[in-house]
């Protein structure tokens, strides 16, 4: 039995296994397989497009019933003029001959009567709103059919009036809410000098251009210049740049428009920022409300039906006057107005392009044609305003709030209430019927009303169908609020099968405070000290407990001064550091005040903390107040005054830790035998959250696995991961890594001595960065009179923007403008320009740590870098009094933390600390990675055998892959997953079993000598870990005498340059998802009629999406066929395919091969794919890896890394092999891929034309596109060829073609030849 570990290497969609040999450090190789391979799979969604298409369904859904409804209450009387009424509108999109009722002739004259008196629904309602007569009943039903059906949004409050809108004053809110609460926008405090009755008017009354010159006059007193830009355009209701707007450093750049874009859901990458989404829809609404405004400024206008009357004829002269100007050039009217569906003007009235577009081909029509001068500006201005030709259906129709349609049906009900009474039949609070069918809508958090959904949480009082009417009695409106929020609750970081405590617990205020009183550190007299326990506990009782709002550090030190107990913390000259927050805590006992405080809601009660924390818990759940109140009246005698307290509370959030965690999971002391809570170690020791969680005296840690691991597993299911707190793409890749565990093991017949993880980092839930500009301008402005040069650097400052402060930059402002190790002025303009010789150094050097964060760089001369070179502190001729006294200023007004003025002072470092650094360049302290490493361990450990979990700090092998340039490109092959893994394994067994810390820290300290003596900064960036695998630098190291150093690096090195490894893909089946293209299509490319029981004739849906696919035999042969997942059932899949085959009656199949899942892999003509798609046939995508042998690889690697990941810098002898790497590329792709050769080989063609170096490797690039797996497909449209070549699509393999079925690690495969029935 050989001595053997695995390591992988975990991503969000793909997962690398190595399996290593422990003595040889190679690849494990049984039998002819060598262990070691790569799965890729599809990253698991976030659901956002089911969610959004449910509630899609959802919301027509439930139009249908108010429309049934609707119905009924009119049945009676409609009934009495014509009982088929109803149907006769259900089947008024059928041709009469297919029609149940048919529409006879004396009705054919009456309808072309009503459309000559009412063009538009909205006539009818105007004619209705203003008449006092009887009308026919009919009538009455379609106009308030249309209120009903098309009612509006609910954003405004009840008494909404057209004529009350301000959206300035929401645009003010905006702004000081800006500056109270977040820098969403990077806006100075200068709001009161903006005249906001000008932004009013302009945005009322003037042109688009005047109104861009007012507002950006205005703007300009609190923005940038780049800002207001975008600012402008989005007020305009023109795409905005968000990434400028909101100084966000995104991948892509995202736009924006409040006008032609639905914002039902943000994009991804915006909607992870936190509190962001809820700025951006508060934008929309001071957009709605100026568009709002504006369409009723006319005073002629009154009503939605005024509004749309006028639209209409407006749109009618406009076309009239439009048409009379192009007669003149009939290709132009032509172009415009012919009957197909591709002109202009049809476009248009569908809604298949913008009024933006029409402007663009009006102008370019009136450019082309003599018009009047007179006219042509007064078109264009109506184009500008968009008022020219203007529809009555648009996107911008979701802006009108439900009380614009309920005045009219208010209107309607009282002029003919009169004459059908039943329309003012009540339902209760003097509202009719009528008007609590428009007006009631479903809280979102009742959710689903099929109560046997998987996805409703709805709880019922009775079993009855639920109505507007009926709602409140059937609905358990609490409880189905309380199930609503407690399904989202997150779970416990580290117990997590555990709910967190809500945000504003007392529990977990506590915790917070208490850990953040323990970074505080108090300063007197140059030197620093924590704050002992006894007076944390005492500031936390008297101070915290006691203090309604923010402490500030002017809180605290009148706190100490007035404390006699605290004289020898306190002094004039004290200095306080530590805060979360600028000069304040981050963190408060808010909670506990509203309960418990002097005037607290539980005074004169006997109320304890554990009812506290139940009703925090209500004001938590329910953000209905009507709920909240009935929650609390229930359980708790309170007064009316106490619980309309509890109504107004704003408690919202969940925090990241549960109960159990804190108070209810107890650790042994080991050497005293007590057992404590975290929650107890925080109170009475100096530890905090995360030191007790690895302290080794009370094992926290084993605790938390062992409560993770209630029940020993034996089988891999997804259960095992479910409940981790990580993201549904970690969640897949987890599990599949446990298959692959699952598998090798198997396959071995033995566990492993050591398991390596190595986990990508997680983005997790994005924070905008600070804005650094802004950060710089506040401490400058409150500490101006203390900062050195104030005047000069605050004007420096305001000459560059956000984008422009690097980390040179920022350094420049916060020493004041000087180097960190002297009083040394520096130029800022040769900053600026690049020309500097300033050096940014690494105060506790690189040898020892890997912090590259603002707290360890320092902005120093380039001699005071070279002299401090090797040092682990700063040389004692930095140090002098006066610095230190500098550097205490600097930390004073905030532009030094305290971490950095420590290291700064520091004048040694103990073994225990250097051992600390070294550690943390090894080991991950994520929870995620502990809890995969608790489960595999549960799984793994049934028997005797123990296996070791080890989990590596994540970047150690790309660190590795830094020092000795084995460079990844990831657009090359998959392969790159396979070879960290393998790295993985191999550090993590160096690390295990031969690396060992220094016996003291001098062998550091002469490593850090010998690297700076020789100016091998870089090497000094890879720490002491991978420094110590460094054969020139070995003899400092303490390593095993069995250990052969060079024999270790050549093995790995060799095998990083091997590429057979075995790649796989994870297939799967569609259950569910969208059945087809959702747009609307003429007859003729329709699959799917608009709705079952309709004929296709009358249009439907094209582009069927299939589930999965079969191979079927025919008289023709063989064919894949995509079974879309519209048909469920046998019958539907039969007829399908026999439509897909065009077989005649009497003709027959058979299927060969059934449910085929996506990502199959099919090997075809020697080249293998995976299924993608169908479409008239397969959508394949390449499958093999291209590759370079060892001796290429080392050849072009840094023209590769240039192709690749950029940021390098070539010699002109690399530049030179450019055309050797083409034809080496070329020469590759030609035998790896046949099915490519006529493409190939035109590439090949098309590359030899080319003459920039740049330009061949773009080109160069986008062959790889082509032929790396599973790619979108390479786009060569810069170089006028195909936009996008990789995809084949319409394929239908025939013969010389075989599906490979794999398992997780490909060890076990199948083979299914298409032209046969065996399995190979």
């Amino acid at each position: 039995m050989k001595n053997y570990s695995i390591g992988l290497d975990i991503g969000t969609n793909s997962v690398g296994w190595a399996v290593i040999n422990e003595d040889t450090y190679k690849v494990l190789k049984k039998g002819n397989k060598k262990l070691w391979g790569v799965e890729t799979f599809a990253s698991a969604n976030q659901a956002k497009d089911r969610r959004l298409k449910r509630s899609s369904r959802r919301r027509y859904n439930r139009r249908k019933e108010r429309i049934k409804i609707l119905q009924e209450i009119f049945s009676e009387e409609i009934n009495k003029e014509d009982s088929n009424f109803f149907q006769k509108l259900e089947e008024s999109k059928f041709e009469n001959s297919e029609k149940r009722v048919p529409i006879i002739d004396c009705e054919k004259k009456n309808i072309k009567e009503y459309y000559k008196k009412y063009p538009t629904i909205y006539h009818l309602r105007k004619h209705l709103v203003n008449s006092a007569e009887k009308e026919d009943i009919r009538l009455v039903y379609l106009a308030i059919h249309h209120i009903i059906k098309y009612r509006g949004n609910f954003l405004y409050e009840s008494n909404f009036n057209v004529n009350n809108i301000n959206f300035i004053n929401n645009l003010k809110s905006l702004f000081e809410n800006c500056l109270k609460y977040n820098n969403y926008l990077e806006i100075s405090d200068n709001i009161d000098e903006i005249n906001f009755d000008i932004i009013d008017k302009t945005m009322l009354n003037d042109s688009k251009n005047d109104q861009s010159i007012n507002l950006k006059k205005e703007l300009s007193k609190i923005m940038s210049k780049t800002i207001i830009n975008e600012f402008v355009k989005l007020l305009q209701g023109d795409k905005f740049n968000v990434n400028k707007l909101f100084s966000l450093d995104l991948e892509s750049e995202i736009k924006l428009s409040f006008k032609d874009k639905s914002l039902d859901e943000l994009p991804d990458e915006l909607s992870e920022y936190e509190d962001l989404t809820v700025f951006i829809y508060n934008l929309k609404d001071v957009y709605d409300g100026i568009t709002l405004k504006k369409l009723f400024k006319n005073k002629n206008i009154t009503s939605l039906s005024d509004l749309m009357v006028w639209k209409y004829e407006k749109h009618k002269e406009d076309l009239v006057l439009l048409k009379g100007i192009l007669k003149s050039n009939q290709e132009l009217y032509d172009k415009m107005f012919s009957y197909d569906d591709n002109s202009i003007y049809r476009k248009y009235v569908l809604n298949k392009i913008t009024a933006e577009d029409l402007k663009k081909e009006i102008i370019g029509c009136l450019d082309a044609i003599n018009c009047k001068e007179e006219i042509r500006s007064e078109i264009e201005k109506d184009l500008i305003e968009n008022n020219f030709m203007p529809r009555i259906t648009t996107v911008e129709n979701g802006i009108f709030p439900y009380q614009l349609n309920n005045s009219e049906l208010k209107a309607i009900i009282n002029n003919q209430g009169k004459y059908y009474p039943f329309l003012l039949e009540k339902w209760q609070d003097d509202k009719t019927l009528l008007e609590r069918l428009l007006e009631f809508r479903i809280p979102y958090y009742i959710g689903p009303l099929n109560s046997k959904s998987v996805f409703s949480w709805l709880v019922k009082q009775k079993e009855v169908k639920i109505t507007p009417f009926n709602f409140n009695e059937v609905v358990d409106i609490p409880t189905s609020a309380e199930r609503f929020i407690t399904r989202m609750i997150g779970k416990c970081s580290y117990l997590i099968k555990e709910d967190s405590l809500p945000t504003n617990s007392i529990y977990y205020s506590e915790y917070k405070v208490l850990n953040e009183l323990k970074q505080i550190r108090i300063g007197i007299n140059g030197k620093e000290r924590k704050l002992p326990i006894e007076l944390i506990n005492q500031i936390y009782h008297e101070l915290f407990l006691k203090t309604s709002g923010t402490i500030t550090d002017k809180k605290l030190k009148e706190y100490l001064r007035t404390n006699s107990n605290f004289d020898m913390y306190y002094n004039e000259n004290i200095n306080i550091t530590g805060y979360s927050d600028l000069n304040a805590f981050a963190n408060d006992m808010k909670p506990y005040i509203d309960f418990f405080g002097e005037n607290g809601i539980f005074n004169g009660t006997n109320f304890n903390i554990e009812d506290a924390e139940e009703i925090i818990r209500y004001v938590t759940t329910f953000e209905d107040k009507r709920i909240l109140k009935q929650k609390v009246e229930e359980k708790y005698n309170l007064s009316n005054t106490a619980i309309e307290r509890i109504c107004n509370l704003k408690y919202k959030g969940w925090g990241r830790l549960s109960k159990k965690l804190l108070l209810e999971t107890y650790g042994v002391n080991k050497n005293t035998g007590e057992a404590h809570t975290i929650m107890e170690l925080l109170e009475e020791t100096d530890m905090n959250f995360q030191q007790i969680l690895f302290n080794k005296d009370y094992n926290f840690q084993e605790i938390i696995k062992e409560k993770n691991n209630t029940k020993q597993v034996t089988k891999i299911n997804y259960d095992l991961v479910k409940d981790l707190v990580t993201s549904p793409a970690n969640k897949r890749a987890i599990y599949q890594c446990l298959k692959i565990i699952d598998e090798l093991v198997d396959y071995i017949g033995y566990n492993p001595n050591n398991i390596f993880l190595e986990m990508a980092r997680e983005d997790g839930t994005k924070k905008r960065t600070d804005n650094r500009k802004k950060q710089l301008e506040k401490i400058y402005e409150k500490y101006k009179d203390e900062i050195d040069n104030y005047e000069k650097l605050s004007k420096e400052l305001k000459t560059i923007d956000n984008n422009e402060i690097t980390k040179k930059v920022f350094l420049y402002f916060i020493q004041n403008g000087k180097s960190l190790y002297s009083p040394k002025k520096l130029d800022f303009d040769l900053i600026l320009s690049k020309k500097d010789n300033y050096q940014i150094d690494h105060i506790i050097p690189r040898t020892l740590t890997t912090d590259n964060s603002l707290d360890n760089l320092a902005l120093v001369l380039h001699d005071e870098n070279q002299n401090k070179s090797s040092n682990f502190v700063l040389p004692e001729e930095y140090r002098t009094s006066e610095m230190i006294k500098w550097w205490n200023h600097l930390k004073k007004v905030g532009l030094l933390t305290t971490k950095k003025y420590n290291n700064l002072c520091r004048t040694s470092f103990s073994q225990e600390a250097i051992e600390g650094f070294i550690n943390r360049q090894l080991v991950e302290t994520r929870q995620i990675c502990i809890n995969v490493a608790n489960i595999i361990d549960t799984y793994l450990n049934k028997d005797k055998k123990k296996t070791k979990i080890v989990y590596l700090k994540a970047g150690i092998s790309s660190a590795y892959r830094d020092k000795y340039e084995l460079f990844k490109y990831r657009g090359l092959n998959d392969y790159h997953h396979a070879h960290d893994a393998y790295l993985a394994a191999v550090l993590g067994l160096y690390k295990n079993s031969y690396f060992k810390y220094p016996d003291d820290f001098s062998a550091i300290k002469s490593i850090n000598k010998r690297l700076y003596d020789v100016g091998k900064f870089k090497e000094a960036k890879f720490g002491y870990f991978l420094n110590s695998l460094d054969e020139e630098y070995s003899k400092f190291y303490n390593i095993d005498k069995n250990f052969d150093l060079k024999e270790y690096n050549t093995t790995i090195i060799k095998t990083l340059h091997q590429n057979d490894i075995s790649v796989t893909r994870k297939t799967f089946v569609k259950n569910d998802g969208e059945l087809f293209n959702q747009n609307p299509c003429p007859k003729e490319e329709a699959k799917v009629p608009i709705k079952k029981n309709m004929d296709i004739k009358y249009g439907g849906y094209t582009s069927l999406k299939p589930g999965y696919f079969v191979l079927v035999n025919y008289k023709k042969g063989n064919k894949f066929i995509g079974i879309p997942l519209y048909y469920k059932n046998a019958i539907d899949k039969d007829k399908y395919i026999r439509s897909e085959l065009k077989l005649k009656e009497n003709e027959t199949y058979t299927i060969k091969k059934d449910n085929i899942p996506f990502d199959t892999k099919l090997c075809w003509k020697n080249q293998c794919f995976y299924i993608k798609g169908y479409s008239s046939g397969l959508e394949l995508v390449n499958a093999t890896q291209i590759s370079f042998d060892s001796k290429s690889y080392d050849n072009y690697k840094y023209l590769l890394n240039y192709i690749f990941n950029g940021k390098v810098t070539l010699s002109d002898s690399e530049k030179n092999k450019i055309d050797k790497l083409s034809d080496y590329i070329f020469t590759k792709a030609l035998s790896y891929y046949p099915i490519y050769k006529e493409k190939l080989l035109k590439l090949q063609e098309k590359y030899k034309t080319l003459s920039d170096f740049n330009n061949k490797c773009t080109f160069i690039k986008q062959v790889f596109n082509m032929t790396c797996t599973n790619s979108p497909g390479a786009n060569f449209k810069q170089f006028g060829l195909v936009d996008r070549m990789q995809r084949l699509n319409g394929q239908n393999p025939k013969d010389n073609c075989y599906i490979i079925y794999e398992s997780p690690t490909g060890i076990y495969k199948t083979k299914f030849n298409i032209e046969g029935n065996n399995e190979l």
